[in-house]
């Protein structure tokens, strides 16, 4: 029989093992372990088997888009894309010009009695450009399949355990579907932002560089990037996002200084295409529920400001402490999402992956439940109850993890592993 030494009783009673959770962060790449409170084991039960019910979910609610696609006749997105970038090599004084470019489009899409301008800033043509040299289709089909390849490698990233039908559960999301049958510039952008943060901890220079030229490309999802590297003191990826998204709009002026005087006045047009288009139920920010319900002027204004600073203070909370990639992935995209007058509900896309991330891990008995289900429920939403569901799903999640007793000091981190990784909280 093993013999146990007074001294070693005295050790065990002593140890905070017993009564303490032990701590775990996320490391660089894909080996990325998560330490979890105690009792944070996987369980079996009804929270393990959330994956497989919600990837049936979204596969049912999947098979309607084909259909929709073939009996309505939905344009695609992408050819507005494909005609301004077209444009921009042609013709660059016509790239704000709405009717110009929605001409350009009559050849590959329907666009009779309608507006289809370009109202992105003119560093977003750049990735665009050798797109635009092949033919519509062929442009659709290259431009969906390398976007939608990079999210999904990027995506692959935040998951260790489950990562098939996390994998699945992305690729068949409703967000994720509604961008790439668009061909939506969503997924090259959350691409490059997964990919700043996963790569944050280990290549700050790097990250920064991702997370420039993604808020280049879609500025108003990533309005808090700076603010974020801010408050994680990454003062080296600060730099390097300034000097991509610095060297990006020094590559677009070559189709000319004035390009971002129109687009200014092109982003102050746009609303009212909008509105023509009906089109503003699919309006996911919170801003775009009180513009729906009729709230404008001043009030639209005050109310776009406080929810800004709401988003702010998410984003400076989150990226203060020591939290997991899916929950500050859920703090950069929802501050964008409350400080944005418009985002439609594909570029909720930039959030799945984190509300994937809250599904896989709710059977761990310490992972909050709320965030997972409404994650899930983000996973299928589609038509006015996705913005309500969109917002709950920010609020809660960013609520959730802000808790001080789900952070780790760097020092308590550095007790128990390598003190050159980035200690965050556990993988809920």
């Amino acid at each position: 029989m093993c013999c146990v030494t007074p001294r070693r009783r005295a050790e065990r009673r002593r140890s905070p093992l017993k009564l303490k959770a032990s701590w775990e962060w996320a490391t660089a790449g894909r080996k990325r372990s998560a330490v979890l409170l105690k009792g944070g084991a996987p369980v079996k039960g009804l929270r393990s088997y959330l994956p497989v019910i919600f990837c049936a979910m979204c596969a049912i609610c999947a098979l309607s888009w084909p259909l929709s696609f073939i009996n309505n006749h939905l344009p695609s997105d992408y050819s507005v894309f494909w005609a301004a970038a077209n444009m921009a090599l042609e013709h660059p004084d016509l790239i704000y010009n709405d009717a110009a470019v929605t001409l350009r489009q009559a050849g590959v899409t329907d666009v009779a009695g309608t507006l289809r301008p370009w109202a992105y800033p003119p560093t977003a043509l750049i990735p665009l450009l050798p797109f635009s040299l092949l033919p519509y289709q062929l442009s659709l089909t290259a431009f969906v399949l390398v976007s939608g390849g990079m999210f999904l490698f990027a995506a692959r990233q935040l998951f260790e355990r489950r990562a098939l039908i996390s994998m699945a559960l992305i690729a068949l999301s409703q967000p994720v579907i509604f961008a790439a049958l668009n061909g939506q510039m969503i997924l090259l952008v959350a691409a490059l932002a997964i990919g700043g943060l996963v790569a944050l901890p280990r290549s700050p220079v790097i990250a920064g560089v991702f997370l420039g030229l993604a808020a280049a490309i879609k500025p108003q999802l990533l309005v808090f990037a700076p603010l974020a590297l801010l408050a994680g003191r990454q003062y080296r990826a600060l730099g390097a996002a300034n000097l991509a998204g610095l060297a990006m709009v020094l590559v677009s002026l070559a189709f000319g200084l004035g390009r971002w005087t129109e687009w200014i006045a092109a982003v102050g047009r746009f609303r009212a295409t909008v509105e023509s288009l009906d089109i503003l139920y699919r309006n996911v920010t919170p801003t775009g529920i009180l513009w729906f319900w009729g709230l404008t002027g001043a009030g639209q204004l005050i109310a776009n400001g406080l929810l800004a600073l709401a988003g702010a203070v998410g984003v400076w909370t989150i990226f203060r402490g020591n939290h997991p990639l899916s929950i500050r992935l859920v703090a950069l995209a929802g501050g964008g999402l409350f400080a944005a007058p418009y985002a439609m509900n594909y570029d909720l896309a930039l959030l799945v992956p984190a509300a994937v991330a809250f599904i896989v891990e709710a059977d761990r008995r310490s992972a909050p439940l709320l965030p997972a289900l409404l994650g899930g429920m983000l996973l299928v939403s589609g038509g006015l109850w996705t913005a309500p569901v969109a917002v709950l799903f920010v609020l809660v999640s960013v609520a959730s993890y802000a808790w001080p007793a789900r952070t780790l000091s760097v020092d308590q981190a550095r007790l128990i592993g390598d003190a050159s990784a980035e200690p965050v909280g556990h993988t809920g």
